[in-house]
């Protein structure tokens, strides 16, 4: 039945028509979103992340987050990608830091470098997360981020 019959006969009207429309358009928005959500995580959280805990601004709050790391000779560089995140609030007022994952795990010393980092390090992101460092930059400012240097506090 052709979909002027369909108005003819009464079985579709405009309000009919819309509904569907918008349904049709509402399932699609939907889909994108819940795809999007689901790069970003794939994204942030598919391989070769490791789990900082740092203690500082207030020394009995542990805080835990996920974040890349580059291990290069001696040392891992972490990413600050924002100098207002909590953790590294935690390590500018000269906290404790720890990495929990990869084979990392255990009290480390470190060093904030400044803003001259900033570049070197999206590099070096870059370079060993591919894809997902370029959709962690379009969904999240990176544009201060600096580099955080640190080592293993031998025992």
């Amino acid at each position: 039945m052709s979909a002027q019959r369909l108005f003819e006969q009464g079985y579709w009207n405009e309000a009919s028509v819309e509904r569907a429309v918008i349904k049709r358009l509402s399932i699609w928005v939907g889909v994108f979103v819940v795809g999007l959500i689901a790069t970003t995580v794939v994204a942030l959280e598919l391989g070769d992340v490791v789990t900082v805990e740092t203690s500082g601004v207030v020394p009995s709050v542990a805080r835990q987050t996920h974040v890349w790391f580059i291990a290069i000779d001696d040392k891992i560089l972490l990413e600050a990608g924002n100098a207002q995140n909590p953790w590294v609030q935690d390590l500018v007022a000269g906290g404790e830091l720890r990495l929990v994952g990869q084979g990392l795990g255990g009290g480390y010393s470190y060093s904030l470098n400044g803003p001259e980092s900033h570049q070197q390090i999206r590099d070096l992101m870059r370079a060993k997360y591919g894809w997902r460092g370029w959709w962690i930059s379009l969904i999240i400012d990176t544009t201060e981020s600096t580099m955080i240097e640190i080592a293993r506090i031998e025992a």
